[in-house]
């Protein structure tokens, strides 16, 4: 009897831990709170915002536009050309800005000299007085070419030889001239260093068909198949060899003009100097052309 009770004793204090033990988990487990799953903490938990983050702004309106990073080049401004110096006023003859000299005409040089063409004179003489030309009226000789050297026979050199040389005008032949043309004149001139004009062969009433004068005119000449001599500057009605002052290289000019009409007024050729001729032409001439020569004189 006393065994049943001592067995009954040790059952009741097990039954008695076990519902201790019961009772002590149940509570454990109502208080520990319920796992939340990884996808759901990364939708609803919020980003930490490290110290070194820029701080949110807390108005509504929008950010500012990021400033650019500096592994972008900066965008290209355009440079300015710099600025063409002023061109001179038609006829000038200044330099351009920094003393620099004219650029060459186009192709990128010079034209060459022409054929023959001789030294630069050397006297300082200006161009003769041109009138206005088309370069349609070309000016030719076979002794000379364009800035060529007139041979002794037709200039002063010869004179002082020992075997005198008696100069003698030069051959001359022009083209193109205008339909209209009834007569032609032909000067041969040259401008000194002081600006005075020379005058070395005055031929006028020059028929308007005619197509050049031939070599060594005579001595007042008044020819209707050639023309009529006029007064050279030594008051002669000859043609006056060129012959510069002193020594060095000196130009001339042929000039040969179209004229409308013929020169009827100038009958007497001892009067019909280089002035006479260009009066009686105002207004009648209908072109021209040109041809420059050089004498040397030693």
């Amino acid at each position: 009897m006393c065994r049943r009770l001592q067995l009954l004793s040790v059952v009741i204090g097990i039954l008695a831990v076990l519902a201790l033990l019961v009772m002590t988990g149940g509570c454990a487990q109502s208080a520990a709170p319920s796992p939340t799953p990884a996808a759901s903490v990364s939708k609803t938990s919020t980003p930490v915002i490290s110290s070194s983050s820029p701080a949110l702004p807390t108005s509504s309106a929008a950010p500012p536009a990021p400033a650019p990073t500096t592994s972008q080049p900066p965008p290209p401004v355009a440079s300015q050309p710099a600025a063409s110096p002023k061109p001179p006023a038609p006829g000038s003859s200044a330099p351009a800005a920094g003393g620099a000299q004219p650029p060459p005409a186009a192709g990128g040089s010079a034209p060459p000299p022409a054929a023959g063409a001789g030294p630069a004179p050397s006297d300082g003489a200006a161009p003769a007085p041109l009138p206005a030309m088309s370069g349609k009226l070309l000016v030719t000789s076979s002794v000379v070419k364009e800035n060529g050297i007139l041979p002794d026979l037709y200039n002063c050199n010869g004179l002082t030889a020992s075997t005198p040389i008696v100069p003698k005008s030069l051959p001359l032949s022009w083209t193109g001239a205008p339909a209209a043309t009834k007569s032609f004149v032909v000067l041969i001139t040259h401008v000194r260093g002081g600006g005075d004009e020379g005058i070395f062969f005055v031929v006028y009433n020059i028929p308007g068909t005619a197509t050049g004068l031939p070599a060594g005119i005579a001595d007042n000449t008044v020819d209707p198949k050639i023309g009529m001599v006029g007064n050279n500057d030594k008051l002669a009605t000859s043609y006056s060899p060129p012959c510069g002052g002193g020594t060095g290289t000196f130009k001339y000019t042929v000039i040969v003009y179209a004229v409308s009409k013929t020169l009827d007024g100038l009958k007497d050729p001892t009067a019909a100097d280089a002035a006479a001729v260009r009066d009686a032409m105002t207004g009648s001439i209908l072109d021209a052309g040109a041809l420059n020569f050089n004498v040397v004189l030693p």
